[in-house]
């Protein structure tokens, strides 16, 4: 029974020290709390996602992300938001692969979700050409 204890209380430890009790650790988690501390550190990476926040540009016309013509990361607030909300997106992709579907793949849909309504040349979010 002690033996059990112990057992249950390591796994609890190393599940906690990985972000959360529920969830398997990401292979991608030291690059999201190099993130998550640049963030919390520097100012000049708060600097730099209020200004991109700050700058995000209203879909192209013609464009609708889930029925909207707003853009999707606009949501996220402010730079803050906007760290938290790109964080938590490379923590969902990280380790996608591409599933095949028919004679297709669909190895572009993490992209197509991180620059939603692009054109066949994919482009950064917010730039419009």
């Amino acid at each position: 029974m002690a033996k059990a204890g112990w057992l249950m209380a390591g796994s609890l430890a190393l599940a906690l020290s990985a972000g959360s009790a529920w969830a398997d650790p990401s292979p991608c988690q030291r690059s999201l709390d190099y993130l998550a501390r640049q963030y919390a550190e520097d100012d000049a990476t708060r600097t730099a996602f209020q200004a991109t926040y700050e700058g995000l540009q209203p879909l192209p016309p013609g464009y609708s992300y889930g029925g909207s013509t707003d853009n999707p990361w606009a949501s996220a607030g402010d730079g803050a938001g906007l760290a938290e909300a790109v964080g938590a997106f490379y923590q969902e992709v990280c380790t996608l692969l591409p599933q095949i579907l028919g004679n297709n793949d669909n190895a572009l849909d993490s992209i197509q979700r991180l620059v939603p309504g692009a054109p066949a040349a994919i482009r950064p979010m917010g730039v419009l050409s």
